[in-house]
């Protein structure tokens, strides 16, 4: 079965790693092509930053300081 919800993969510097078809197709973007860009250029758009960046900048500070010694 697949997956609905839509899943991107980011590296501890904010970069994409991978994308799912639901991500792909939510946020019209082309997967693959996405690989190592920037979270937010990848995501975009206005609505996408005010409502989106603030959590993702929480979760990614969380594993920032995590992964570090």
């Amino acid at each position: 079965s697949s997956m609905a919800n839509g899943v991107v993969s980011v590296d501890l510097e904010g970069r994409v790693n991978t994308t799912n078809p639901a991500a792909d197709r939510i946020l019209r973007i082309a997967g693959a092509a996405n690989q190592g860009m920037a979270y937010l250029d990848v995501i975009g758009g206005q609505v996408n930053t005010l409502v989106c960046e603030p959590t993702l900048r929480a979760l990614l500070q969380r594993a920032w300081e995590g992964a570090r010694p």
